[in-house]
């Protein structure tokens, strides 16, 4: 969950490591604001958006909040619901693994 903008230096950092984690089928950034969302947005265009782009979604807080299951989710420039990404993998939950950030804390 963002609720605070980082750097981007931060970002960067960030998601270099998710980019090195096998462990992770998606991670998903909750943000408080859109400038939180574009700040991540331009941080995985620039660290070379195609190594993550199929593993990061961006969604709003307030719609994550009303309901995070119906939530859409940015991922590679298109728009999924959680509950579309659950469905297609009914059989296999171990490899659906979902993480956030914490805002402030470490990732």
């Amino acid at each position: 969950f963002e609720r605070q903008r980082k750097s981007p230096e931060r970002y960067r950092d960030i998601l270099w490591l998710y980019a090195g984690q096998e462990d992770f089928s998606l991670v998903i950034f909750v943000c408080e604001t859109d400038a939180i969302l574009e700040s991540v947005k331009r941080q995985l265009k620039r660290i070379g958006y195609q190594v993550l782009s199929n593993r990061v979604a961006l969604v709003r807080a307030n719609e994550w909040s009303r309901d995070p299951i119906r939530a859409p989710l940015n991922i590679a420039n298109e728009v999924f619901l959680l509950n579309e990404i659950c469905e297609k993998y009914p059989n296999e939950p171990d490899d659906l693994c979902v993480a956030s950030c914490v805002a402030g804390g470490d990732t």
